[in-house]
């Protein structure tokens, strides 16, 4: 959020829907109403959209847990060890099915799988009871979701379609400024920390349209201009990292022709609108940069190879941000995306990447976390037991893609710690005193303020969601006011106890080096190039390919200076470069795409980025490079013939780094 008037407005909505929520559940005489209270915290979002997607993820979520649980618990009830093996397997098996999916659907695979424990565990000692149980939970959840629905939907929701475009101007002036100083005359890389930012804010966009089917305002449905968008912005940082490679090796030359030098300078000018946080971009002199190479004399002997090849990728990028400009405003105009190119290969989905080793260990750590809590819960006979074997199934679920998740769930036991005083406070001090709901919503506006205030600001959305959870559960309002201060320690203990077992057992599955974590991301990678060269079928690999060196590259970024020397868009420049290279070959027919084919099938069979395990091989892939770049050369004058040089040339400055620019065109 950016203005006060939407902050106070957030804040004054979700006030209005915890209360009203609370109401409703006193009302209806339900068993827990403060689950009511905190659900609106946890579903509650700046966007209605996403306030009813995550409400509608939330409801099924517990509704398959809670049917899980009543189909679990009577079989099994006399066979305590066998239900909390089978409940720890379901929440280990959901929140691996959770990670297969980086959108908001995920939600609903974490609240199946550690429902079972909330729902389930809550009434071992009373197994007669797990279908009302069930029902009061769910109906518990939905009078929250409902509320915060309501609330949000009627106070001023704001526009997904202004937020959306607001982003994607961010990750334009980003690139734009990224793609200028790759193209100066001291060329300066991608640096780790802005490939994490795009990534970010890309995951950010592609997240937040995935709830486009749950918003009201104007904004585009046609899937394929945010597909084309992250595509386009996907590819525009991977060409600034060719244009960087590439003045890079003509610099060890110590050669830019001096007109050369002048059109990228030109561009970079045409660039500088957008690298100021200009939203939009001169469309002229980006599609004339674009097509300036097809039959321009820079065709001629006059300028080297790698200079082409710096141009055509310096003009492919413009051409690309151009476009990004486009399909931006078509996001708030839908009538402009008659302006805007479909994308080649895109998903219309934009699938990110799943990192399934890192899912398999978070589904064995919230296993592991939940069986041995309910173990020690069996063992010692310990009346809140159950409430610690929730809390880590829940700690570990809800902090599984992090590299080092036991930093979270310490930061959440000090939320407990913190707000444990004060609900003491109001359980013990207060509450005896007040008669009636009014007098309770009076005494409780300020805190549910200052807990709805926290959550305006991104930073520290969390920690407000950890307090106003902790102290609505520590609280446990009820119809009826009973005050029982060694149940009040107890249970929260509990809590404390069970996220401490949650962090334990994330140390013994998840403690990961980043730097090591993200060289593994960087390596997985290869596989895709591999896929690219063998096949000749399209495949939307851009955008996900982008965000896997996006992730390596935000675990780097808080890593050491020799860390972030790191290339992690090598694999984007090959994969650029072997895609190119197939479309020329295509064109061209013939011996000369025969040529090509086998390389390309001989580049899918190497095991690395050095195309090889022995000198031997390396040799023999950098022999056919330069053949076939022999072939293209003698080709006339065409596009086909740019596009074929200019891969080849690519390809051989990142398959082989120890070349320098002269050795890779010869």
């Amino acid at each position: 959020m950016t203005s006060a008037r939407e902050k106070i407005t957030y804040c004054l909505a979700n006030v209005a829907a915890v209360l009203s929520a609370l109401y409703i559940a006193f009302w209806l005489d339900l068993d827990r109403p403060y689950w009511a209270m905190f659900t609106v915290f946890i579903v509650s979002k700046p966007l209605s959209g996403a306030v009813r997607a995550k409400g509608i993820y939330r409801f099924a979520g517990t509704v398959v847990g809670a049917s899980m649980s009543i189909f679990l618990l009577p079989p099994l009830v006399q066979s305590p060890v066998l239900l909390t093996l089978a409940a720890s397997i379901w929440i280990g098996v959901c929140l691996y099915l959770a990670l297969q999916d980086r959108t908001p659907r995920s939600y609903a695979f974490l609240l199946a799988g550690y429902s079972v424990g909330i729902i389930g565990l809550s009434t071992v000692n009373s197994p007669t009871n797990i279908f009302d149980v069930a029902v009061s939970r769910v109906e518990e959840i939905t009078i929250g979701i409902v509320c915060a629905t309501i609330a949000h939907s009627i106070f001023f929701p704001r526009d997904l379609g202004r937020v959306l475009r607001a982003k994607a101007e961010d990750a334009i002036r980003l690139t734009a400024e990224v793609a200028r100083r790759a193209m100066a005359p001291n060329p300066f890389p991608p640096s780790m920390t802005e490939i994490a930012t795009l990534t970010t804010t890309l995951t950010d966009i592609g997240t937040v349209y995935s709830q486009i089917g749950f918003e009201t305002s104007n904004v585009s449905r046609r899937r394929w201009v945010m597909a084309a968008l992250l595509d386009r912005l996907a590819g525009a940082m991977s060409r600034a990292s060719l244009v960087f490679r590439t003045l890079e090796a003509l610099n060890r030359e110590g050669r830019v022709e001096e007109r050369v030098r002048s059109k990228l300078d030109e561009i970079s000018a045409a660039l500088a609108p957008l690298s100021r946080g200009q939203p939009s971009v001169p469309h002229d002199i980006a599609e004339a940069k674009a097509a300036g190479l097809e039959n321009d004399e820079y065709q001629s002997e006059g300028a080297s190879a790698l200079e082409l090849l710096a141009l055509h990728h310096a003009t492919i990028l413009t051409a690309s941000l151009a476009e990004s400009c486009r399909l931006a405003i078509a996001l708030t105009e839908p009538s402009s995306t008659k302006y805007a190119a479909r994308p080649d290969a895109a998903d219309p989905r934009f699938p990110l990447y799943c990192d399934q080793p890192l899912a398999l260990l978070s589904g064995a750590s919230a296993c592991a976390a939940t069986l041995v809590a309910c173990l020690l819960w069996i063992e010692t006979s310990w009346p809140e037991g159950f409430v610690a074997a929730q809390f880590a199934a829940i700690g570990c679920s809800l902090f599984a893609t992090l590299d080092t998740p036991t930093k979270p769930i310490f930061e959440a036991v000090a939320g407990i710690f913190v707000a444990l005083p004060v609900a003491a406070l109001y359980e013990f001090a207060i509450l005896p005193g007040l008669d009636g709901f009014p007098s309770l919503a009076l005494v409780l506006t300020p805190l549910l303020l200052f807990f709805s205030y926290l959550q305006t600001f991104e930073r520290l959305e969390g920690a407000g969601m950890v307090l106003a959870i902790a102290f609505a559960g520590a609280l446990a309002l009820q119809e009826s006011f009973a005050s029982d201060f060694a149940s009040f320690v107890n249970s929260n203990l509990a809590e404390v106890a069970g996220l401490l077992i949650g962090a334990a057992m994330l140390l013994v599955f998840r403690t990961i080096d980043p730097a090591w974590n993200a060289r593994r991301l960087l390596r997985s990678g290869w596989a895709v190039v591999r896929e690219l060269a063998r096949s000749d079928t399209p495949i939307a690999w851009l955008v996900p390919m982008f965000d896997r060196s996006g992730q390596a590259a935000i675990r780097l970024a808080g890593c050491g200076p020799d860390a972030q020397k790191a290339d992690v868009l090598l694999g984007l420049r090959v994969g650029l470069n072997v895609v190119e290279l197939r479309r020329c070959g295509a064109t061209l027919g013939g011996t000369a795409r025969g040529r090509i084919d086998d390389t390309l099938q001989q580049l899918g069979n190497l095991k690395s980025r050095s195309g090889s395990d022995s000198e031997d091989s390396r040799r023999k892939l950098s022999g056919l490079l330069a053949r076939l770049s022999a072939v293209l050369r003698h080709l006339p004058p065409s596009r086909e013939r740019m596009v074929g040089m200019a891969a080849i040339i690519g390809l051989r400055l990142d398959l082989d780094p120890r070349l320098d620019g002269s050795e890779a065109v010869s």
